[in-house]
């Protein structure tokens, strides 16, 4: 039986790696696996070790990360997978949800919400619960009811599952 919680980190910036091991370390149950310094090694890793998290340093060029990521996330679709970017933009949290990632947050919010994040995927891998959907609703102008369909939804849902 494999330990719960593996996590697997891909970066070369040893200053982030440095500040996830200190996130990591004040958690006994959240201890990196291993790390990686490309996509390469990180998929042969994920073939031996089957990581229930990847964390992805998206590095300078985050449309290429996502773009190698996209292969990989269909691969291994046991594992969560979380990008770590400089900055967030509307257009590469879009491109991450098409990918498949679960999670994309900024390198400087790692200390505030990566160990609740990592909970939540650890509690919900717990609950048998590792899957999602997302639902966009689009408004073609104003007074088309978007928002309305869109409450309607969130409320069917959050009754279905509780």
């Amino acid at each position: 039986m494999k330990p719960e919680n593996t996590i697997l980190m891909v970066s070369k910036d040893r200053s982030l790696v440095a500040a996830v091991t200190a996130v990591l370390q004040n958690n006994d149950h959240l201890k990196p696996e291993s790390i990686c310094t490309d996509s390469q090694t990180m998929t042969a890793r994920l073939k031996s070790v089957a990581a229930d998290t990847a964390l992805i340093d998206a590095g300078r060029d985050p449309r290429g990360t996502l773009r190698d990521l996209d292969n990989v996330v269909r691969q291994f679709p046991d594992t969560s997978f979380i990008v770590l970017a400089d900055t967030m933009s509307s257009d590469l949290l879009v491109e991450a949800m098409h990918v498949g990632i679960r999670h994309f947050m900024t390198k400087e919010a790692i200390t505030g919400e990566l160990p609740a994040i990592l909970e939540r995927l650890r509690l919900s891998r717990r609950n048998g619960s590792t899957a999602g959907f997302s639902a966009i609703v689009l408004s073609a102008s104003g007074g088309a009811g978007a928002t309305t369909v869109a409450i309607n939804l969130a409320w069917e849902i959050q009754s279905i599952t509780g």
